[in-house]
């Protein structure tokens, strides 16, 4: 029986067998494939890394742990590396130890080879995928969706302690769910947000507790082509417009939500691909409008919105500050950068609690 259990399990791994259970008298090893119906073994710790790439996919790991030792970068990639692969679910990890993105949704084509026409890039990003009850600790950063991943899930998870930025919509993002999860004590190492929102639209992030993040909870911006002129870089088409940032709560974090978060800040050491609003190269347009900020709580929050972009709605939030500096709209009487101030913000019912 031990032999016949023990040849089931490697069995999975080389053929890809879905709806197997790795389990196996202490051989706690991954497949070489995942594909499929998968489930690993609630008792196991695997220190190896995982790679998604073909659709219709679910991996449960059954609160198995993934621990990479500080040796691996990435625990979970889900890419089609170069071909678009959807609906994939992973759920129910623990994962630990690793030192890059630590989950990674990836059409595995680097930025400057992506093309010009918008529409063949959505092509080779995957889609309809659901992130669903992990954990993550540490790396570099915790979830990472990358350029173009679109109609996709994070919830009920839990991204603590990454280096830089916890959760990231990366360029040409769309229709991404942050839903009910806990964003924890990242950006320690290079001071950054919980969440960014990064030349990334339409999302919504509903129902989750940001704690603690070293710069802020939510920046919403459009990158500047940091980098450019490196070759591995591209100009960010997309503004960070019309995301709706509803019913969340914000704890102990400089800023709650900062809405185009690098409209006054100097990029000249930044290397921007894009055009400049003065000689010197150090302010350039951030992108982002339109957006919502609605039905949030913040406790301990410095400044619990700021809001730099155009049209956006901030209503019915409750702080532990008083009305009056809820919002922060720097330049409603003075010029930005660009010699325009902003324009069409609506602060609204917004009112003074005592948190709990």
């Amino acid at each position: 029986m031990i032999l016949l259990r023990f040849l089931i399990a490697i069995g999975a791994g080389l053929f890809g067998v879905s709806g197997v259970t790795l389990a196996g008298d202490g051989a706690c090893r991954l497949p070489a494939r995942i594909i499929g119906d998968v489930k690993l073994h609630t008792g196991c710790t695997y220190n190896g890394s995982i790679v998604i790439s073909s659709s219709d996919t679910v991996l449960d790991c059954q609160g198995a742990i993934l621990d990479g030792q500080n040796l691996r970068e990435t625990a979970i990639s889900i890419s089609g590396r170069g071909k678009q692969i959807q609906n994939v679910t992973v759920k129910n990890c623990q994962i630990t130890g690793f030192n890059g993105r630590v989950i990674n949704v990836t059409s595995g084509v680097p930025k400057w080879r992506l093309l010009t026409d918008v529409h063949a890039n959505y092509d080779v990003a995957p889609k309809h995928v659901i992130i669903d009850g992990v954990q993550v600790s540490g790396g570099r950063g915790g979830v990472y969706f990358d350029s173009y991943v679109n109609g996709s899930i994070l919830r009920n998870s839990i991204v603590r302690g990454a280096d830089k930025v916890g959760v990231y919509l990366e360029q040409g993002t769309r229709d991404i769910s942050i839903l009910n999860n806990k964003i924890l004590d990242n950006g320690a190492l290079t001071r950054r947000e919980g969440l960014a929102i990064d030349s990334s639209a339409h999302n919504v992030v509903r129902g989750n507790l940001f704690q603690g993040n070293a710069a802020g909870g939510i920046f919403i911006y459009k990158n500047c082509g940091e980098n450019f002129n490196s070759g591995k870089s591209v100009l960010r088409w997309q503004s960070s417009d019309y995301n709706e940032i509803m019913d969340n709560e914000f704890r102990g974090q400089p800023v709650g939500v900062w809405v185009a978060s690098r409209q006054s800040r100097n990029l000249s050491k930044w290397g921007c691909g894009d055009r400049a609003l003065d000689q010197q190269g150090r302010y350039y347009e951030d992108f982002a409008n339109h957006n919502v900020v609605q039905a949030n709580r913040f406790c301990g929050v410095k400044v619990p919105v700021r809001v730099e972009g155009d049209h956006n709605v901030v209503s019915n939030n409750k702080s532990d500050v008083r009305v009056a500096e809820m919002v922060l709209e720097p330049f409603k009487f003075k010029a930005k950068p660009d010699g325009r101030m902003t324009v069409g913000n609506r602060f609204e019912a917004n009112s003074s609690f005592v948190c709990d």
